[in-house]
């Protein structure tokens, strides 16, 4: 009889927790969407990570980069990624309550504060590198111009809308 071999992938150990089972569903999906778009020469985890889809997916998958790389280089570009999603997210949350002021109000806020005023928002807005959010043409929420955040393509606001 003959002896079975070790697999070519295999996780380290499975996932127990509905959390982590999504994130690893979630990344052999992009993994597939990359292998298939680009070929096994261009696979790269940065490139499954920002196949992932969702924002959060992404971020999730950015995470664990993060996590589980040594390398300085990667760990950075890592926070760079998380915190442009980071970013992504509470540009996308604070879109929703632009929206949600134009149905009540009839026309779209000139101000961060006119969302706070009108109990659509609460908190600290500001970026993950601690710059205020800035309300732009039409409503539409904006990084502060002196955040070093750079938001990927599919990230900028007209996706968030």
């Amino acid at each position: 009889m003959a002896r079975r071999g070790k697999p070519l992938i295999s996780a380290r150990k499975d996932p127990q927790q509905t959390r982590s089972t999504q994130l690893v569903a979630a990344i052999l999906e992009a993994a597939v969407r990359v292998l298939v778009r680009d070929g096994a020469y261009q696979f790269t985890t940065a490139r499954v990570a920002e196949a992932g889809n969702a924002l959060e997916t992404s971020r999730l998958i950015w995470i664990e980069v993060y996590a589980n790389s040594k390398d300085p280089l990667i760990r950075r570009r890592a926070t760079q990624h998380i915190h442009a999603l980071d970013a992504a997210l509470g540009l996308k949350k604070l879109n929703e309550s632009s929206e949600d002021y134009w149905r009540k109000f009839g026309r779209f806020p000139t101000s961060m504060q006119e969302l706070r005023d009108a109990g659509l928002v609460g908190g600290a807005l500001q970026d993950p590198e601690g710059f205020p959010y800035v309300m732009g043409p039409n409503g539409v929420p904006q990084l502060d111009p002196k955040s070093p955040i750079v938001l990927d393509s599919d990230q900028g606001p007209e996706k968030l809308q």
